[in-house]
């Protein structure tokens, strides 16, 4: 008996432990010993999905993936396993962990093993891979760097679309005026969020039907085009609202969100009833994986050096009031460790003032809403509003789990006088060499 059991392994046949194969004991064992080795990449990915930090969705994506895993846990693997995928992932977590790059680009290379691991290299691992890449809790860093492009597309189509109708508008930058009223395409309004429901949809449907790689990356190129076009069909509607063009109900605004959102996910859905298999998807598949390795190497765009700027100091007045600096919060600290500039936080006797000194651009510059949204408060809707100096603010309101109301605005400036109110539209202009020096970011707090 025990020769032929020593046989049959030596042929790669391996014989059944307690009625479980001896193959599924291997591969279970082997892909808990991944999972460990990979523990601070979960670690990290546990701490931004419950601190309040990033958006929950990708819980979503992860139990997507996870049932379809489940449901083809009995269907037979293929001849050729994932070795040369698993391995290249492998190779580029150790890379990235020995050069001491950040959690992001290790927790990619993490998913990507796991995932190869987990499908065994079975048909439509395509879909499953890309929701397990959904399920990272990147969406602000997505906005961070993508928000803002997606935003100056929006109006630029819908400055096109209205200019069709006859209707003349003129835009700067996000912004759309006509007749001396301004409507902003914001940040909630980017289409981020749509877009990742829409790829979330995609790769699902694409797991469900056993797709191919080069079929999912044809399909997802698609579905960003319809994300788009949509994104900027909701913001000529908006803008309709907005600017006073037509009366509507309060309830309008998000009206108009869900609607764009279900009809791009319609869109989505109706698309995979059209076949997106080819006969020869080597060539596109190699090009959709560059342009996907490209999006992918966005977050460890080199940062610029500092302008070797001396730090002036901090202001001793802020609209007329005089300051007083205080100690800064736990939280502020926190935030603090590893910033490339200075922090502080000051009174007027009535307001709190959050000042920071930045020396370069940083995706470490974080949103005061995000900010908030990590230590527990509720935001409520961002909106653009005029200051005492004239100038535009990122206004909004958020409550701590007291149910106690702030209200708070923010705005980032360089030493020429120019301003945003965006995070994200700040770092593209910088780094489009539109504004150079230090910058100031102002967080009032009421």
């Amino acid at each position: 008996m025990e020769m032929n059991a020593a046989s049959a392994i030596a042929k790669g046949r391996f014989p059944s432990t307690g009625g479980i194969p001896a193959r599924r004991i291997l591969r279970a064992a082997g892909f808990g010993g991944l999972v460990l080795l990979f523990w601070p990449v979960w670690e990290w990915y546990l701490v931004r999905m419950t601190d309040g930090s990033d958006e929950p969705l990708g819980w979503l994506a992860l139990a997507g993936a996870v049932w379809r895993m489940w449901e083809r846990r009995n269907e037979p693997g293929p001849r050729r396993g994932p070795g040369m995928g698993m391995a290249l992932c492998l190779a580029g977590y150790l890379a990235l962990l020995a050069l001491g790059a950040g959690p992001l680009p290790r927790a990619l290379c993490a998913v990507g093993t796991l995932g190869l691991a987990a499908t065994a290299g079975r048909r439509g691992e395509a879909g499953i891979l890309v929701l397990l890449l959904l399920s990272l809790p990147v969406l602000a860093s997505v906005q961070f760097y993508l928000g803002y492009p997606m935003r100056i597309f929006a109006a630029w189509m819908s400055e096109a679309g209205l200019g069709l109708l006859g209707i003349q508008t003129e835009r700067e930058g996000t912004a759309l005026f006509r007749g001396g009223v301004a409507v902003l395409v914001d940040a909630p309004c980017s289409g981020v969020r749509m877009l990742w429901c829409a790829l979330a949809l995609h790769a699902f449907l694409a797991a469900r039907r056993n797709l191919g790689a080069g079929a999912v990356a044809l399909g997802s190129a698609g579905v960003v085009m319809v994300v788009m076009l949509g994104n900027a069909l909701r913001a000529t509607l908006l803008f309709v609202k907005e600017s006073g063009m037509a009366e509507m109900p309060e309830w309008a605004h998000e009206g108009i969100g869900l609607a764009a959102f279900a009809l791009v996910c319609g869109v989505v859905a109706r698309g995979h009833g059209v076949s997106w298999r080819m006969r020869r998807p080597r060539g596109r598949w190699i090009a959709a994986g560059g342009v996907a390795a490209a999006l992918l190497l966005v977050p460890l765009w080199p940062e610029r050096r500092p302008a070797g700027e001396a730090f002036p100091g901090w202001p001793a007045r802020f609209e007329g009031r005089a300051l007083t600096e205080v100690p800064l919060e736990p939280e502020d600290a926190r935030f603090a460790v590893g910033f490339p500039g200075r922090i502080a936080r000051f009174t007027d006797g009535g307001r709190w003032l959050i000042v920071r000194w930045v020396e370069m651009p940083t995706r470490k510059l974080h949103s005061t809403a995000d900010c908030l949204r990590g230590m527990g408060f509720t935001i409520g809707d961002r909106r653009i509003g005029m200051g005492p100096d004239e100038a535009r603010w990122a206004t909004f309101r958020a409550w701590n789990r007291q149910g106690e109301a702030l209200a708070v605005r923010e705005r980032i400036t360089d030493g020429a006088g120019r301003g945003w109110t965006d995070v994200s539209e700040w770092y593209w202009q910088v780094m489009l060499g539109k504004s150079e020096g230090a910058w100031w970011a102002f967080t009032v707090l009421e």
